[in-house]
């Protein structure tokens, strides 16, 4: 299986969207805005059926407020 793994990364000036594949390593400069609709393309942006992402893979969800809580996943 192949894993595109979408991050976020911030310097003093300026803002990127990395995107990793095994092999592969490329980040655009982004605003927060087209960060997150990056995330909504890619589906990462929060639990979808039969997707794998950061909410399957570490038990994440949305509370009110857009904060995030790791809830107990037994694996």
């Amino acid at each position: 299986m192949l894993m595109l793994v979408i991050r976020r990364k911030v310097e003093r000036n300026q803002s990127y969207t990395v995107f990793m594949l095994p092999g592969y390593f490329k980040e655009w400069p982004t605003s927060d805005y087209e960060h997150q609709e990056i995330l909504k393309v890619f589906k990462q942006d929060r639990p979808h059926d039969g997707i794998v992402n950061d909410y399957s893979e570490f038990g994440l969800s949305r509370l009110p407020g857009s904060l995030f809580e790791v809830e107990n996943n037994p694996r």
